[in-house]
C-alpha cells in the first residue's frame, strides 16, 4: 500500500495490479486526475467503488509515480532503467504530472546518462525537461549513425515528436 489509509485503488496494467492511494494526492498533482474524479467522467463514477481501472498504464511506473506523489520517497528509486524511465515518462505526460515530478524526473534523467541516446532524447521530450532534452537531442544529432527518418519507425517517437522535427 502506498498510503496507510487509502480511499482509492488504481487497477493498472494488463496484470491488473492494485495500487492503494489517496485520491486527493492525485488530484492536487494532476489536472487530469482532478477531472477524472469529477462528474461526468466515467472514472469519477468508479469512485463509489473506490477503484479506477487504468489498463494501459504500466503498473510499476504508476507505482513509482504514486510513491513520489504521496511523499514515500524511500520507495522511489534514485535511478531507473531507460525502459522504466520511458514507461514513467509516458504516464507523466498522459496525466500532466510534469511539475509534480520535476525533481524526480531530473534525478532519473541524470542517473541514466549512459542509456541509449535515442531513448533518452525521447524521454527528455516527454518529461518536458527542456534543457536536458536539448542536450540529449544534440548528442543524438552529432552521434546518430543512421538516417533520422528511421527514428520515426519507433511508435513512441512517432506519437510524441512532430514529424516536422525529423523531416529534412
Amino acid at each position: 500500500d502506498i498510503h496507510p489509509d487509502p480511499d482509492l485503488i488504481l487497477i493498472t496494467g494488463p496484470e491488473q495490479s492494485q495500487i492503494k492511494v489517496r485520491c486527493e494526492c492525485l488530484r492536487l498533482a494532476s489536472k487530469v486526475f482532478d477531472a477524472m474524479m469529477k462528474s461526468p467522467w466515467v472514472e469519477s463514477r468508479a469512485l463509489s467503488l473506490k477503484e479506477i481501472s487504468l489498463p494501459e498504464d504500466d503498473a510499476e511506473a504508476m507505482g513509482i509515480i504514486c510513491c513520489a506523489l504521496h511523499y514515500r520517497n524511500s520507495l522511489v528509486p534514485d535511478s531507473l532503467s531507460p525502459e522504466s524511465i520511458l514507461h514513467t515518462a509516458l504516464i507523466v505526460d498522459k496525466y500532466d504530472l510534469t511539475e509534480a515530478l520535476n525533481y524526480h524526473s531530473t534525478q532519473w534523467l541524470q542517473s541514466s546518462a549512459k542509456a541509449a541516446r535515442e531513448d533518452m532524447a525521447q524521454i527528455g521530450y516527454l518529461m518536458a525537461a527542456a534543457l536536458r532534452f536539448e542536450e540529449l537531442s544534440q548528442e543524438l544529432i552529432f552521434h546518430f549513425a543512421g538516417s533520422y527518418k528511421t527514428l520515426m519507425d519507433d511508435e513512441v517517437l512517432r506519437n510524441f515528436i512532430p514529424w516536422s522535427c525529423i523531416r529534412m
